[in-house]
């Protein structure tokens, strides 16, 4: 049976993955613009519910864009997930149970998916987002297993994982990091991480 701790308004599972992205390896894109942890690198945490999934990352970033277009939505995280039967994670392609949720902190639009090519949305999502002064901000997701259901298959004890922060500096991304994957990431699931949500 599985003991839950509230943490930060949050039900975490005491079996819980955590998340770092804090070195050069990491760097997707913009490595030439890097300038270390405090100019962008995240700390947080998965962890399965008796509900559904639930993440929290706290980025550090010394200069926080939020919206300032329709086009440029401002720092953004992409959260890949890999939720597939394990005879169908053979396959090194996005399908049913593989997708991109992108989540925009600051913009109006919070939430985007990818791909597009088949039913993929998953509704009543939420995220909270608060900025830390001087620091960087804090992003809280919630993800319901019975809505993530009517488009792909139940949790399981293990999935694929991976996230990206991106920095946005003077209207433009600067910096692409990214926990397990790399630029391919969005095409090629083999390169998410598997991760324990039970024992």
């Amino acid at each position: 049976m599985l003991i839950h701790v509230c943490l930060a308004g949050f039900l975490f599972s005491q079996k819980t993955s955590n998340i770092s992205i804090n070195s050069m390896e990491q760097i997707t894109y913009g490595k030439t613009t890097w300038r270390g942890e405090k100019d962008c690198s995240l700390q947080g945490k998965i962890a399965r519910t008796t509900s559904g999934i639930e993440m929290e990352f706290f980025i550090l970033d010394d200069s926080i864009v939020e919206q300032t277009s329709e086009q440029e939505k401002g720092e953004f995280l992409e959260l890949y997930l890999d939720i597939r039967p394990v005879r169908l994670q053979v396959h090194n392609f996005y399908e049913k149970g593989v997708f991109k949720i992108n989540i925009y902190p600051f913009s109006k639009e919070k939430i985007s998916f990818f791909p597009l090519t088949y039913p993929i949305e998953i509704h009543k999502i939420i995220v909270k987002t608060s900025i830390i002064k001087n620091k960087g901000y804090e992003v809280k997701i919630q993800i319901e297993e019975a809505e993530i259901m009517k488009n792909h298959y139940s949790l399981r004890k293990q999935i694929g994982f991976d996230v990206s922060i991106n920095d946005v500096d003077k209207k433009v991304r600067k910096t692409q990091m990214t926990y397990s994957g790399n630029a391919d990431s969005w095409q090629f699931p083999h390169l998410f991480k598997r991760i324990e949500l039970e024992d």
